[in-house]
């Protein structure tokens, strides 16, 4: 059984949805996207590229940064990076495919400024 609470939370976020403008709300990914990889550039060991989610993660019209990481030439594992992320003030999550040696920044859940906490916070965890 629905409650009426319910019902009413379903209603608000589905106006919350409808009122929102993709497109402002694309360029601002874009933007994000854009800084982040700028930021990771240079690093030896390590390539940033902006790219798109082929499958799992939706919705796929968002640009992620994807990082590949040669941890031979980087002299530390995905893993020693990814503590470091998890180890730090304040902490930062990030997707990583420790099979391919990639890791992923969304920015769709960030908002105004995180996107250059998160690319430095990284460029730290890469290169200190």
């Amino acid at each position: 059984k629905v409650s009426k609470e319910q019902i009413v939370g379903l209603i608000c976020a589905l106006r919350r949805y409808v009122g929102k403008d993709m497109a402002a709300e694309q360029q601002r990914w874009d933007a994000m996207a854009g800084r982040m990889n700028g930021r990771l550039q240079g690093i030896p060991g390590a390539q940033a590229e902006i790219g798109f989610a082929r499958g799992g993660a939706r919705p796929l019209c968002i640009p992620r940064v994807r990082v590949q990481v040669d941890e031979k030439a980087l002299g530390r594992t995905l893993a020693q990076v990814l503590e470091r992320l998890d180890q730090g003030r304040p902490a930062v999550e990030v997707y990583a495919e420790p099979e391919y040696g990639t890791i992923w920044l969304n920015p769709q859940h960030l908002t105004a400024g995180e996107d250059e906490l998160v690319a430095s916070r990284l460029r730290a965890a890469l290169v200190e």
